[in-house]
């Protein structure tokens, strides 16, 4: 009987997580860059990047963050690409961009988000 209370309440716990997870990936994905606030984040991820990948979680600060990967195409080289978004109460912050596991810099981030809202 507890081993079926345990595995309830795992599935629950899942289930919520993941319901949770999506809420935070369509909270970015329909909200817009402070640059162009004409283009959502999700249609210009989409332009921009090749088979994204969205997932959300939690940072070790506690922070919820949502993560986009995927393949990129810059300065007509092809690079594995990691943009990072940081949920705040009202709205998010992109923490960062990693080109192939590289962090790369603020201003590299501000170009790249240009790059997107095109």
């Amino acid at each position: 009987m507890l081993r079926k209370i345990t595995l309830a309440v795992l599935c629950c716990l899942a289930f919520a997580s993941t319901a949770f997870a999506d809420k935070a990936v369509n909270f970015v994905r329909a909200g817009t860059f402070g640059t162009c606030p004409y283009r959502t984040v999700g249609d210009a991820v989409e332009s921009g990047f090749e088979s994204p990948q969205w997932s959300s979680g939690t940072a070790d600060d506690g922070q919820t963050i949502v993560n986009v990967e995927g393949a990129v195409t810059w300065g007509g080289k092809r690079y594995r690409a990691l943009m990072q978004f940081g949920l705040k109460p009202k709205g998010f912050d992109v923490n960062g961009v990693a080109l192939n596991g590289k962090l790369m810099s603020p201003d590299f981030k501000k170009q790249f988000v240009q790059e997107l809202c095109k």
